[in-house]
Order: structure tokens, then sequence, then C-alpha cells
């Protein structure tokens, strides 16, 4: 059996870069391991729209309200507003229907940046319990800030994990084919954690695909996060979100087809047809992001769990290995209460900042869902 006591954390996303930074501040021995580049697939290409209670009621209330208090935390100590773009804005839920568009629309005096067709339905939040980051400044600040304290950074694909003769416990983790010794591992490779089904029993993950843009508009827009539901030329309805950031660019982005995930992630595209698509939308939105040029078109997956909730806690069937994914479209605001409640589990042997049950790697998803409901159930 290895003496090890390094805990190797396997994937640069979000979860796994909060998860290292988390554990080094507990003075554990970190390697953290990614066959890319830090935050190269969703958590480097996601919205970064957080809200506190938009999920109270369900079991990942908890879990919300813990990762976004933590998120204001994390950035009044490492300058977040200049770091990573974090800061509080407003939501609101719009439509822009096809028949009327054109037609003035009835705003408010702070969202008269909004074109004549898009109608104000109401406000989702305000700047003290929605805000947001800019993803991957915030997956490479957390990256560093483990760095900084002691973990290190390896570029490699984890091909499996060793364990003891004696007994079912992990004693390390193949990269590139080579035995690297731990006595813990975390696998957090996002929709990739489905190679880790051949090592260790894991629920399900499959993936939703996503498309975004990247836009610079004329003029400043305010910090509103925009919630649209938006009628296609032939009626259909769609449900793009936009949300503007400090840096001046603003993001735009929407679900799209089904298509397999593609093994190296720099190999994920936008869908054809996506880009033009979201363009018309942004021009519907506001007349400062009309017949502009996307400065980027982007596609990534997010990883989900049969039934729509993360999966955070050990592998049942392999001492020392644990599983920290399937957080779907909110893996940015989750991603530091599971970093937390890691920390907690590695280091103290029990969770206390949340109550996991419900996230459970062990938990029966014999039910699977159809494609078109892991969406509703993951929002």
């Amino acid at each position: 059996m290895t003496g090890s006591t390094r805990t190797i954390v396997c994937g640069a996303g979000v979860i796994g870069s909060c998860i290292a930074y988390f554990l080094s501040r507990r003075g554990v021995e970190v390697l953290i391991v990614d066959k890319s580049d830090v935050a190269s697939a969703a958590s480097g290409k996601a919205g970064g729209f957080l809200a506190r209670d938009w999920c109270d009621g369900t079991v990942t209330e908890q879990l919300c309200q813990v990762s976004f208090d933590l998120h204001q935390e994390l950035a009044d100590t490492l300058d977040g507003a200049d770091a990573y773009g974090y800061r509080p804005m407003s939501a609101y839920s719009v439509a822009i229907p096809n028949a009327t568009r054109g037609l003035r629309a009835a705003h408010e005096k702070e969202t008269a940046w909004l074109s004549d067709g898009c109608f104000v339905r109401g406000k989702l939040g305000d700047i003290g319990n929605t805000a947001q980051v800019n993803p991957e400044q915030f997956t490479r600040a957390m990256l560093a800030g483990a760095v900084e304290n002691g973990a290190t950074l390896v570029h490699g694909t984890v091909n499996g994990v060793n364990t003891s003769k004696m007994s079912e416990t992990i004693t390390g983790v193949y990269i590139d084919g080579e035995c690297v010794d731990a006595k813990n591992t975390v696998i957090a490779m996002g929709p990739w954690t489905a190679d880790a089904e051949r090592w260790m029993r894991l629920p399900g993950i499959d993936s939703i695909k996503g498309d975004s843009l990247v836009l610079r508009p004329r003029g400043k827009i305010p910090a509103h996060a925009l919630f649209i539901d938006y009628e296609t030329a032939n009626g259909d309805w769609e449900s793009p979100e936009l949300f503007p950031r400090p840096d001046g660019t603003v993001y735009l982005c929407a679900e799209s087809d089904t298509e397999p995930l593609a093994e190296n992630p720099h190999a994920i595209n936008a869908s054809d047809g996506a880009g033009s698509r979201l363009l018309e939308v942004a021009g519907a939105v506001s007349p400062a992001l009309r017949s502009i040029t996307a400065e980027k078109v982007n596609g990534c997956h997010r990883p989900v769990a049969h039934d729509g909730l993360p999966v955070i806690g050990p592998a049942h069937n392999l001492k020392g290995a644990w599983v920290a994914t399937g957080h779907g479209p909110w893996g940015i605001l989750n991603a530091p209460g599971t970093a937390l409640v890691m920390s907690e589990l590695i280091c103290d042997g029990v969770a206390k900042a949340i109550d996991l049950r419900a996230f459970s790697a062990n938990r029966d998803l014999s039910d699977e869902l159809h494609d078109e409901d892991l969406a509703s159930e993951a929002s």
C-alpha cells in the first residue's frame, strides 16, 4: 500500500480547480491533472451567472445558497471584481414575440436600452441575490490560488486507477500509462467522467450541448441578465440567455441539438447555424447589438447525471475515491460549495456545510431520463 498523502484531482475545470484550491488551503498535497488546458471545456465557455435563491424549495437549495455566499467571500479575498469580473447584477424575464416586433414596449427607465419589441415581463433577481463572474477567469484564479498554496498542475490523460491487492482501496492514478501514487483521488472530469465508469461505480453521466457568442456592443450595456422567450420567424419559441460583462462584452447562449461528446475539448465547436441564429436574437434584444460581428462563437457540453442532480461524494466501491460532477447549467455557481464540502470529506471525514444525501454516487438511477427531460431536470 502506498504511503503517499497526495490527493489527485482529475480535471482542471471549475469544479476540479475549486476543489484543488479548497484542499490546498487545508494544507493537503494536491496534484491536479487535465488532458487539455485549464477551463478548456464548459468552464471556459459558460455564462457565469450566479443566483442565490433560484433553487429554493429543491434539494439543491443548500448547495446553491452556500456556493453563492462563498462566491462573495472569494471575491473579497481574491479581488474578484478585477481578477475575474465578479459583480452583483439584476436579472429580467423578457419576451420577444415575432408578431409584435417593432411595437413600443413598456420599459422601465433602467431597461430603456432594450429594443421596442423586447417586452420586460418582470424582475427575476437584484443585486442582493444575483451576480456574475467570468467563468474562465474565475477557474484560472482558483487554479492559480491552489498552485500558490502548493498544488501542482500537470497535463496528461487519466487512463485508470490503481487499487490495493489487500483491499478495495485506491492507491494511485494512471496518467499517460504511468501510475502516480495517491491517498485520495477526485474525479471531476465533467462529461468525461463517463470514462471513469470503467474504473469505479458511478451514476451514468450524460451531457447537454450549448452554443454561445461573445459580442462587443456599441456603447455601454448595464448589468442586466436577460432570460428570454424568443419567437422565431417560423413560430417556434427558444430560450436564450444574455449576460453583459464588466469588460464591455456581452455573452449570449442557447441550448443546441444533441451531438456526441468529442474526446478532445478543443474539437467541440458551435452547431451549424448557431452563430447566425444567436446574432439574430442579439439584434432583436437591443440596437446596441445589431449588425456587429461576434468575437467568439463557441460550443460546449455540460455534464448532467441521469436524474439531473449533481454527483458529489465517495465512490462507494473504492475507498479513497471521490467524485464531483453533473452540475449541469449551475456548475459555475455551485463549484465553491462543492469544493468546500469535498475538502471536508477528505480532511475531516464528514460533510459539514451541505447535506449530500441527495447527491450520492450510489443512488439509484435505473429509471433514466430521455434527452429532452435532462434540460428541465437540470434547470
